[in-house]
C-alpha cells in the first residue's frame, strides 16, 4: 500500500482538488482520509454517487498510524490524505509515514514566500516529496518563475494544474475530472497521476 499526503501551509493552494482528482485517476482500491477540519474532501465524497472510493472517517492524529495499518491489511493499494492549511505538530509524523508528499503551490510571490514552513517539515521528516504548481492562471508569466524558484528546493512536477472552471464543475457533481471528459483539465490530472506513480517507491 502506498500512502500519499497532500500538504501546504498556505490556504487556497489546491490541496483538496489534487486529493479528489488523483484518487479518481488511480487504479485499484483507493481510500481517502480528510485531516482538514474544513471537511471539503468529506463533503465532496458525500456528494458522490459512485461508491468506488472509501472515505475513512473519524481519524485523528493519534489514530492515524493504526488506521493506515488496518487499511493495508484490507488490501488497499493507495491512501490519499488531505491536510489542514496550518502547522500542526503531528504533520511531521504523518510525512514520515507517507511514501510520497505532494506540495501544491500557487505561482504567486506570496505563495512562494510561504512555502518555507512546509519545506522545513518535509525536510525534517526526510520525506519523499515534490512540488506541484497549482491554481495557475493560463499563460501567466509567473509560472516559469515559480518553477525556477521551487526547483532550487526540490523536484517540481512537469505538469501544471491550471485554474479552470472544469475542476469546480466536476466537484459540484461529486466526480473526478478524469471520470468525464473535461478537455485540458482531464489531461492535466491524467499526466500528473502518471508522474505520481513514477515518483512512488517500488
Amino acid at each position: 500500500m502506498k500512502t500519499i499526503t497532500v500538504t501546504s501551509q498556505k490556504g487556497g493552494a489546491g490541496k483538496t482538488t489534487l486529493c479528489r482528482n488523483l484518487a479518481c485517476a488511480m487504479k485499484g482500491k483507493v481510500a481517502l482520509i480528510d485531516m482538514d477540519e474544513q471537511g471539503t474532501l468529506t463533503a465532496w465524497h458525500e456528494a458522490r454517487s459512485n461508491g468506488d472510493l472509501t472515505l475513512v472517517e473519524g481519524i485523528t492524529s493519534d489514530t492515524l498510524k493504526s488506521a493506515l495499518e488496518q487499511l493495508k491489511t484490507l488490501k488497499y493499494g493507495v491512501v490519499i490524505i488531505d491536510t489542514p492549511p496550518s502547522v500542526h505538530d503531528w504533520l511531521e509524523g504523518l510525512m514520515k509515514l507517507s511514501d510520497l508528499v505532494l506540495i501544491p503551490v500557487r505561482p504567486s510571490p506570496d505563495d512562494l514566500r510561504a512555502v518555507g514552513d512546509t519545506l522545513a517539515l518535509v525536510e525534517s521528516a526526510k520525506a519523499n516529496f515534490f512540488f506541484v504548481v497549482s491554481q495557475a492562471k493560463p499563460r501567466t508569466r509567473l509560472i516559469p518563475e515559480a518553477i525556477r524558484v521551487l526547483a532550487q528546493y526540490g523536484k517540481v512536477a512537469p505538469v501544471i494544474i491550471h485554474d479552470r472552471t472544469a475542476y469546480q464543475l466536476a466537484a459540484l457533481d461529486g466526480i473526478g475530472i478524469t471520470e468525464k471528459s473535461y478537455g485540458k483539465a482531464t489531461d492535466e490530472i491524467k499526466e500528473l497521476s502518471k508522474y505520481v506513480i513514477k515518483q512512488m517507491p517500488k
